[in-house]
């Protein structure tokens, strides 16, 4: 039996989180007030604008880290989505500023609107694994979430959960656009691996 499809054929590796891939230099960002990027975390958008400061870097991504699975994304990265017609996404105000205190153009806030369930852990294989000291243990591999609980959208989060999740429809058309995405990095759900309770095993 293929783990990683669920009874009904859900197939768990069509989907990925999506985030900054953290190149060398990558221009890097700070939030003034936190308050406001907990408020996006939590799927609530906000209706000023969220003030960025630098933080570290100098070269400019199409993806930038804004703190707290908070991104800023180029006007490239935003016509791959809007070329491909891809829902679960919007933009949000901000302003953005340099080392310099100048004002950062051709950036937008993401803004997540689709969503899933939980990540539930009752869906995904357990196997043994070394612990950093060497000896083995047992962890869940693969996240997981009910089918039934997703809303359909190509880029979501799950509840309770800060990771971007993407289709793999989204993956490839960042991968394959002439536009060249760059400073964006993958990891299919089922490479990620939570390890098992005490209480649990």
């Amino acid at each position: 039996m293929d783990l990683r499809r669920d009874s009904n054929g859900f197939n768990y590796s069509d989907f990925y989180m999506i985030r900054n891939a953290m190149l060398k230099g990558a221009f890097e960002l700070g939030k003034k007030e936190a308050i406001f990027t907990e408020d996006i975390i939590k799927g609530k958008k906000p209706e000023k604008p969220i003030i960025f400061q630098y933080y570290k870097g100098s070269r400019k991504k199409d993806i930038i880290n804004g703190g707290l699975s908070v991104y800023l994304i180029s006007n490239e990265f935003i016509k791959v989505l809007e070329e491909n017609q891809f829902i679960g996404w919007d933009t949000f105000p901000m302003e953005a500023y340099d080392k310099e205190g100048k004002t950062i153009e051709g950036y937008y806030g993401l803004f997540i609107t689709g969503q899933c369930g939980k990540i539930d852990t009752s869906l995904s294989k357990i196997e043994n694994r070394p612990s950093p000291i060497g000896r083995m243990r047992p962890v869940y591999v693969g996240y997981c979430f009910d089918p039934d609980s997703w809303d359909g959208s190509d880029i979501f989060t799950a509840e309770g959960y800060n990771g971007i999740i993407i289709s793999k429809k989204v993956k490839e058309a960042l991968e394959k656009s002439d536009l060249k995405i760059n400073n964006v990095e993958f990891k299919s759900l089922m490479d990620f691996e939570k390890r098992v309770p005490k209480d649990k095993m």
